[in-house]
């Protein structure tokens, strides 16, 4: 069974589950969306599909979906990587399913948690960040809001970022796409 993994990543969180599928899996190729192509879909019996979730949307999903109709005898898997850790809430995987308009399609889908670097962000995209960033905070101090834990929480994400990265997480999908595989 020829497997191919697209994703598109902005922070990295995406590609590194991307990498590591690759590897659990042991799939044929890993691109960027950007460089998918129809052709190119065609010659693989599975597909891997990650991005990173922004206002519920799964980003670069539709680039694929608008050949999902080509794609009936295709195993499609699905994996969004966004900052919440409760993936498993049904509210969110709802939301999920009814932005990216996945609701009639025959499709695997996983939520993953991944995190936020805004220091690999556009310059302009970075500024506006912490500019939301300071006005959350002061509108929660004026709130009644706990400062230093506010501030703690508001260095760490300026500084290093949030990964919540887990190889692991992994295990589920893997786990279905082997029972796919041994029953294809």
């Amino acid at each position: 069974m020829k497997t191919i993994i697209i994703y598109h990543s902005e922070c990295g969180h995406t590609k590194r589950y991307a990498e590591d599928l690759k590897i659990r899996i042991a799939a044929d190729e890993l691109i960027e969306v950007k460089k998918m192509s129809f052709k190119k879909l065609k010659q693989y019996d599975t597909i891997f599909y990650g991005g990173n979730i922004k206002n519920n949307e799964i980003v670069g999903l539709k680039k694929l979906m608008k050949y999902y109709d080509k794609l009936t005898n295709k195993n499609i898997f699905i994996f969004g990587v966004g900052m919440t850790a409760q993936n498993n809430d049904p509210y969110v995987r709802n939301l999920v399913i009814t932005t990216n308009d996945l609701d009639d399609k025959h499709v695997r889908l996983y939520l993953l948690p991944g995190g936020i670097n805004i220091n690999l962000f556009s310059p302009l995209k970075r500024f506006m960040f912490k500019t939301a960033l300071k006005v959350a905070k002061k509108n929660d101090k004026d709130l009644g809001g706990n400062s230093s834990q506010q501030d703690m929480a508001f260095n760490m994400l300026l500084k290093d970022g949030i990964d919540l990265v887990n190889i692991n997480n992994l295990d589920k999908m893997v786990s279905v796409y082997n029972k796919v595989k041994d029953n294809g």
